[in-house]
């Protein structure tokens, strides 16, 4: 079978990241394209991008309204003639202007246009909550979960126990991003756990934010206006080798999204063996069992945050607790199984 994935740029970002994971195991058996529209993708990304995969951009410039990178779009796709094409954001569908050939198309997150579903042969949701917004909207879309890589991700040792120390660090890995990643309430709620800290306790935190985004110079500014200088480290965008390298010595990994599909991330530091505190919207709450394992808060309230932040530093998190987060994750967030997924559906598409 013949597969081309079209996104706007291979950039780091969650849907990219798991779309290389998802081409590795589909051009196992399968012929598999990606085409990035525009052209400033990240090299790290397309270093990473298994050479089996045949990747073409189109060469847009951001912003640019030349019809030329669309009909290169096109004329690549009438020179392959893939059976099916599987697009990976809003709008793209625009773009293609190839009627006789399947689409289909990944709903990534929650908030999305529902008007994109009559466009496609089939959409599917990466998590249960997306299905179900859908739903609401009169839209059976079915559900093939996100899903991560577990054996390249470097886990911490859950036979040794991790010596106490005065000081834990905290990570959050995704876009700089206010309106849907919530880094503003995470840093009120750091203010409040600073404060309660000084006030009696021995411990001390590190904050580090890994990602890049329109919001760093907002967020870096709000860290300066709240003293928390000592407190808070931006360390830049990393690619996936480093965070998958790193994850395991962290003490925390914080994910204060105000609305998210799914939290991809928060599937890698539980395979990386590390607790895990996540807003209660459904689709972190999927990957954590529905709090079963891991910590949550009320979505958008940074006092509740803060008062998470602060249990957690002062007493700690049980060790099994680790293990079953880490089982489960492998047991139900595996890529090769969404790989999986994705190939049955584009048969049935196609057959159909």
């Amino acid at each position: 079978m013949k597969i081309v994935h079209v996104v706007w740029k291979m950039v780091v970002g969650g849907a990219e990241c798991m779309l290389l994971d998802i081409v590795r195991v589909q051009a196992e058996t399968n012929e598999v394209h990606v085409i990035s529209i525009d052209r400033d993708s990240a090299t790290s990304m397309l270093q990473q991008l298994d050479s089996r995969v045949k990747f073409y951009s189109c060469g847009r410039s951001h912003g640019s309204h030349s019809p030329f990178p669309i009909l290169k779009l096109n004329a690549y796709l009438c020179k392959v003639r893939p059976d099916v094409i599987h697009t990976h954001f809003g709008k793209i569908y625009k773009c293609i202007f190839t009627p006789w050939i399947a689409k289909v198309r990944t709903i990534h997150n929650t908030t999305n246009d529902i008007g994109e579903y009559s466009h496609y042969d089939r959409c599917f949701a990466i998590s249960r909550s997306v299905a179900e917004e859908w739903k609401q909207a009169g839209r059976d879309v079915p559900v093939i979960t996100n899903g991560i890589n577990c054996d390249l991700i470097k886990s911490r040792d859950f036979t040794a126990e991790k010596p106490p120390g005065d000081v834990l660090h905290f990570i959050q890995v995704s876009r700089l991003l206010v309106e849907q990643k919530g880094q503003d309430l995470l840093i009120e709620a750091l203010a409040i756990l600073r404060d309660e800290l000084e006030a009696g306790h021995s411990k001390r935190f590190v904050m580090h934010f890994v990602g890049g985004g329109p919001d760093e110079a907002m967020l870096k500014e709000m860290v300066i206006e709240r003293d928390l200088g000592n407190y808070v480290v931006f360390e830049g965008v990393k690619d996936r080798r480093w965070v998958y390298e790193n994850l395991c010595d962290f003490d925390l990994f914080i994910q204060p999204s105000r609305f998210e599909g799914f939290g991809l991330t928060v599937a890698e530091a539980c395979a990386a063996g590390i607790p895990v505190l996540v807003c209660d919207n459904e689709g972190p709450m999927e990957v954590i069992d529905n709090g079963r394992l891991g910590l949550k808060f009320k979505t958008g309230d940074y006092h509740d945050l803060a008062a998470k932040l602060v249990d957690f530093t002062i007493n700690g998190y049980k060790n099994e607790l680790l293990i079953k987060a880490y089982d489960f994750t492998r047991a139900n967030f595996d890529v090769s199984r969404t790989a999986r997924e994705y190939i049955h559906a584009y048969h049935s598409i196609v057959k159909d």
